[in-house]
């Protein structure tokens, strides 16, 4: 009987360890932005936008990025806007399954002399509003 328990002491202590690696992989594997900021670069990998996310300067985001859009999550770009994704390598911009975001906003081209687009390899789905210019 206490080799049983002994095994099952074990068992539980190896699933626990499992589940916290998990989490954490997870936690480090995903970033959620939020806030305003004068210049964002947005690196490859899984980002969360929940909220409104203002960039006054320059935006630009890198091949292999994927960027998930939860509702009411919008990325409001206010100058440079660079989304440069490759061939094999694409940036994803998506709404969350059932809580669609509203998307890219790209503002006040008209007011800035800093207005410089450049959108490529970008693949955009699922979102309210998946690319609008507010003039």
């Amino acid at each position: 009987m206490t080799k049983y328990l002994n095994s099952i002491k074990y068992l539980t202590i190896t699933l626990v360890i499992l589940a916290l690696t998990n989490i954490s992989v997870n936690a480090i594997g995903q970033d959620t932005l939020s806030g305003d900021y004068n210049t964002l670069v947005i690196k490859s990998g899984l980002h969360i936008i929940k909220e409104s996310v203002i960039v006054k300067g320059k935006l630009e985001i890198q091949a292999g990025a994927k960027i998930e859009f939860t509702d009411p999550g919008v990325l409001i770009c206010e100058g440079e806007v660079i989304v440069i994704g490759n061939i094999n390598n694409k940036i994803e911009m998506y709404g969350k399954s059932k809580l669609e975001g509203i998307g890219l906003v790209i503002r006040g081209l008209d007011n800035n002399t800093n207005s410089k687009i450049d959108i490529n390899n970008t693949v955009f789905s699922g979102l309210q509003l998946p690319l609008f210019f507010d003039f």
